[in-house]
């Protein structure tokens, strides 16, 4: 593991700080990774002038390599909520008490919450990196437009027509698998979000006051899912999800089997409220979010042996995702 203490290696993983420098290594992949940024390049240039693709009859079925394959570089993005660690709450459950008393537990608490608590006064209101970081996939949901018949006939015949997709955009789950490391971070993250709604529904635990005047939910999120092309900028498909709330706290990946050592990996779901896509409002949200965080600079070049980013940042005119 390099020669990064445990404690340096946590603190990498929630704040993306710092960067790793491959040396000499890595100048075989630098010159393969601008070999394919050439090639995807000149990809999207064959691709604008393609108008026969939609103007002509591809009679044959011949590939003309131009099509979509799975994109090798999309993200996870979970803004953070904003729950109210008040010594009066911390006093009013075992588990956020205990993990108060630790440097380690109050940086895992600082990744849900936008206001400063227990003496911590810059918690930062951007995103939990620390799930964007350990996000191994993430299963995206359809849009379905709901129909009804609205006209039949006396012998039976029938006409279909589109009444709304309300059902695939509100109220709906979804899943992210997770690979844990050593402290088990998402695992205790996870245990105090889950903790902290279930205080609330029961009374034990109470939101801050300008929550409880505005009416407004504070340990809900929202999520944004951006896919990009193989040149790992440019963005080619993004959704949103609005009112976002773990529902489980993965518990059955700790069972035990003699002799296994393999990688503890968590299923967590997520429940919603209200899902979008390709809307451009959405990435202009995103913007809003990475005002909070160091974003770099869109211009710069991709720098393959900086692996660790501070801030991300886009760029709505080139539809670029870059980080800095």
């Amino acid at each position: 593991m390099n020669n990064y203490t445990y404690y340096n290696i946590q603190n990498i993983i929630f704040n993306i700080q710092g960067s790793f420098k491959g040396g000499k290594d890595m100048s075989m992949n630098e010159r393969e990774m601008e070999s394919i940024l050439i090639q995807s390049a000149s990809l999207s240039q064959v691709l604008n002038s393609n108008d026969h693709v939609f103007n002509q009859f591809n009679r044959f079925k011949i590939s003309e390599g131009l099509e979509y394959s799975a994109s090798p570089v999309a993200y996870v993005f979970f803004t953070k909520p904003d729950l109210n660690f008040s010594n009066e709450n911390l006093a009013g459950n075992n588990f956020l008490r205990n993990l108060s008393r630790t440097t380690y537990g109050l940086e895992i608490m600082r990744n849900l919450t936008c206001t400063p608590f227990h003496g911590i006064g810059n918690v930062g209101q951007g995103f939990m990196k620390i799930l964007t970081n350990m996000a191994e996939n993430f299963d995206n949901m359809d849009n379905s437009l709901r129909t009804d018949t609205f006209v039949e006939t006396f012998r039976g015949y029938k006409m279909q027509l589109p009444v709304d997709d309300i059902d695939s955009t509100t109220a709906g789950n979804f899943s992210i698998s997770f690979t844990e490391i050593m402290g088990i971070p998402l695992t205790l993250l996870h245990k105090a979000w889950i903790d902290y709604i279930i205080g609330l529904r029961v009374g034990r635990l109470e939101p801050d006051d300008i929550y409880k005047k505005n009416r407004i939910i504070d340990y809900m999120c929202s999520v944004f899912y951006i896919e990009l092309a193989p040149d790992g900028r440019t963005i080619e498909y993004f959704s949103k999800y609005t009112g976002v709330f773990p529902t489980n706290i993965p518990y059955s990946s700790f069972s035990w089997n003699i002799g296994e050592g393999k990688t503890k990996k968590l299923s967590i779901q997520y429940a919603y409220t209200y899902k979008e896509d390709l809307d451009p409002e959405i990435l202009k949200d995103f913007e809003e979010v990475t005002r909070s965080e160091g974003r770099g600079n869109s211009d710069a070049p991709y720098r393959l042996k900086y692996n660790w980013a501070s801030g991300v940042g886009i760029d709505i005119n080139r539809s670029i995702l870059y980080f800095g």
